[in-house]
């Protein structure tokens, strides 16, 4: 990516990817990952802020980072901040939804 203004929307992907197998193996010790918890998010952050500048904040692959965002609160005990979250995802979800 070096001396490019953008990063590829494939980088997305793999961010996602990489945030999804750190919250589904957040409490295995043996895979070596010190804060796997602030890995999720560091991937997620970057993950979002391609998708959202791409998209938006109603596009699918927007909505499925930001669900998993709302898990990594959660499992990181951030209760309110995840439930903020996850109130606006589950709206742009039915939105969508509805336009079926």
């Amino acid at each position: 990516f070096a001396g490019q203004l953008e990063r590829p929307h494939s980088a997305s992907a793999v961010h996602y990817t990489l945030a999804g197998f750190f919250t589904y193996h957040y409490r295995r010790q043996d895979l070596g990952m010190s804060r796997p918890l602030a890995g999720a998010n560091h991937h997620l952050k970057q993950a979002l802020e391609i998708q959202t500048r791409r998209h938006g904040p109603v596009h699918v692959s927007t909505l499925c980072s930001n669900l998993v965002k709302a898990q990594v609160l959660l499992l990181s005990d951030r209760t309110s901040s995840c439930s903020k979250l996850l109130e606006r995802q589950l709206r742009f979800c039915q939105q969508l939804l509805s336009l079926d």
